[in-house]
């Protein structure tokens, strides 16, 4: 008789990845007992509770005897700026974890002041979290002192590769909760697991994992609103103290995996991170009302097209009512209608749908419709809804390490997805009185390619401020530079973005055209290729060498510039080996630009809003602007000479009323 199994998707609460786990309902006691059985509860640490001013001044200066201590607090809520810190707690090596009880506290400045202390790093876990509440609450400045994270020392380690339930049970680190219970009803078990089963860089998966213990984490959804029970004072004494010990191990193997430089950066990075999440954007509701009624119009025009053009002889009422027509959001449908129309296809993803309208019109309906169905599902009228009512901005969650190439990434709401298109980016505009300051790299990428691939012919064009994509189209195209017009430049751009990575022929004819709007012929793109690697003769050694690497020793890991790594578990193809190397550097050099962002900004009321990639966006007051893009530039400057040693690194700004205006 089949097994029975269920499959969970667990929530995705800490950044990680979603993970899955098959659990045998026929036997799910003994399961229980196994996955458990390597785990000891994590021993209870003693504390005391501070409720006074008087006792407040004397622990924390024993505290400052101390070279590193342990944070963490407990809130009533989520969001800094509806809800309240409850209490604050901070341990040390051999000492009782202090517990201070935050509402009862006066003298919150010498408080203030200790956590601020820079010469005692603060160890906490997901201390983004913290360090929004206290900025909010407690009017510290986070860019004062250093904070050692350990869920981004685990992210870190785990190089794109984040430990699945699976893994941890096998191993037998997995903490599952005691439901030794027989729960029958599925529905129920499910709700039970996914709400005590934590994500792979929660504390408990972390501690289960490192130390081998199991900490106690039922008590995390209480209510820390009213006088705290006893129990509720233990847990968290555990959550502050168990992170010395914690980093410790991780400390290890960051040393011994020779990630100690990529940890200062992430690590760096941290206080203006929680920022960006703390500050979020404005966002003007009226005239993305507007865009919002205009995208709707243009999705339901471009559905009318793309029915009426594929023709369809079945009938079914359309997505918005009325006469029958195909559902363009089924891809059963949509391939089918294709094929009564000659055009046979096993797919409608965009790749596929590019490659097809080369030679059929037809499906650039489809194309159409899709741009503006994402627009309206992903934004439109959906996005208003993460303004928050106290602020009235939208606070994303900023992820500093989901990405596996060390990229930022933005969630609730993805502000990365919002087109560069103006109509969109002049929605997002300052506080009166501020300005934006937007400032990028200069096609950092292909400079770090540059680095990265020792290729004189590129290193020699950037340190004599020759224009790359003139020069690429001059080579590929047989010209003198100076006869490259404004249309053949485009096609330089586009082959320079499309190659450094190793794109093939086939696929750069279909780039170039959806990117740059620059057609070419199979043979001519063949040709272009053949050229771009004679003319950039050590970029060509650099693919030919990752490609014989990947033949000869199945390498399944790559590293950053700042020794970032980076692994797969199963062979990696080329295009990933040669991209990560570059993209994670350039993750590492914005990352590192944002550290160098120091106190000087918040003196003139500075703060980061946003990262795109190699973009980082500022709000600052109108009397401060050129003080402020003068240190975003030196800061961005600074950073990538970090990194790059034979190309020169150029940083463009521009200071405006909304994001659109560069």
């Amino acid at each position: 008789m089949a097994t029975k199994q269920l499959t969970l998707v667990l929530a995705d609460t800490d950044g990680s990845s979603k993970d899955k786990l098959g659990i045998d309902l026929t036997n799910l006691d003994s399961l229980l007992e196994k996955y458990s059985k390597n785990l000891t509860p994590y021993p209870n640490a003693d504390y005391e509770i501070i409720s006074d001013d008087e006792s407040l001044v004397t622990a924390l200066k024993e505290l400052e005897t101390h070279t590193v201590v342990g944070l963490d607090i407990e809130t009533t809520g989520l969001d800094p700026h509806t809800s309240e810190i409850s209490l604050i707690q901070i341990a040390a090596p051999n000492r009782p974890v202090i517990l201070i009880e935050f509402r009862g506290i006066t003298n919150k400045e010498t408080l203030r002041r200790f956590i601020e202390h820079p010469k005692i790093p603060k160890v906490g876990h997901n201390l983004a979290f913290e360090i929004q509440f206290l900025t909010k609450h407690l009017g510290i400045n986070p860019a004062k002192t250093a904070w050692i994270d350990t869920m981004l020392m685990s992210q870190l380690l785990a190089a794109g590769l984040p430990p699945t339930l699976e893994e941890d049970a096998k191993t037998g680190v997995l903490p599952i909760p005691d439901l030794t219970r027989s729960i029958k009803n599925k529905k129920k078990l499910k709700q039970e697991l996914n709400r005590n089963l934590p994500g792979s860089y929660s504390l408990m998966r972390v501690v289960a994992r490192e130390l081998g213990y199991s900490l106690d984490k039922s008590l995390q959804v209480s209510d820390w609103g009213k006088p705290l029970t006893q129990e509720q004072l233990q847990y968290a004494a555990n959550d502050a103290a168990v992170v010395l010990p914690l980093r410790e191990a991780l400390r290890n193997k960051i040393i011994d995996n020779q990630l100690t430089d990529a940890i200062q950066v992430e690590l760096g990075a941290l206080a203006r991170v929680a920022q960006m999440g703390l500050m979020g954007m404005g966002l003007d509701l009226d005239r993305w009302g507007e865009l919002a009624k205009e995208i709707e119009t243009r999705r339901e025009d471009a559905a009318k097209i793309a029915c009426q053009v594929l023709k369809p002889d079945h009938a079914q009422l359309n997505l918005f009512g009325g006469e029958a027509s195909i559902n363009l959001d089924s891809n059963e449908q949509v391939i089918a209608a294709l094929a009564r129309l000659g055009i046979h296809t096993d797919s409608t993803s965009k790749d596929t749908l590019d490659k097809l309208s080369e030679n059929h019109p037809e499906v650039f309906t489809i194309i159409e419709y899709r741009h503006w169905s994402k627009a309206h599902s992903s934004f439109g009228e959906k996005l208003p809804t993460f303004v928050n009512p106290v602020t009235h901005r939208i606070h994303p969650n900023v992820n500093q390490m989901r990405a596996a190439s060390g990229r930022f990434s933005f969630s609730n709401p993805n502000l990365q997805q919002i087109p560069r298109e103006r109509q969109y980016r002049s929605c997002f505009v300052p506080a009166p009185g501020y300005k934006l300051i937007i400032a990028d790299y200069s096609q950092i990428e292909l400079r770090i390619a540059a680095e990265i691939a020792n290729d004189s012919v590129m290193i020699d064009a950037y340190c004599n401020e020759k224009d790359l994509h003139r020069l690429t189209a001059a080579l590929v195209s047989g010209k003198d530079i100076d006869e490259v017009t404004k249309q053949e430049r485009q096609l330089g751009k586009a082959v320079n973005f499309g190659l450094i990575y190793g794109m093939g022929a086939t696929k750069l004819r279909i780039y170039a055209e959806t990117n740059y709007g620059v057609s070419m012929t199979f043979d001519e793109a063949q040709r272009f290729r053949d050229n771009f690697f004679k003319g950039y003769p050590g970029l060509h050694q650099w693919h030919q060498d990752t490609a014989c690497k990947l033949r000869t020793t199945k390498v399944k890991d790559i590293r950053t510039l700042s020794g970032r790594l980076r692994r797969w578990k199963d062979e990696p193809p080329l295009t990933s080996l040669l991209n990560t190397p570059v993209q994670g550097t350039s993750a590492d050099i914005t990352k590192l630009a944002l550290h160098k962002l120091n106190s000087d900004l918040d003196e003139i009321g500075g703060f980061p809003i946003v990262v795109v990639h190699d973009e980082i966006v500022l709000e600052v007051p109108e009397d401060h602007v050129a003080e402020g893009s003068a240190m975003l530039e030196e800061a961005m400057v600074s950073a990538g000479k970090r990194f790059l040693k034979s190309v020169p690194v150029v940083v463009e700004a521009a200071i405006a009323d909304s994001w659109a205006e560069k």
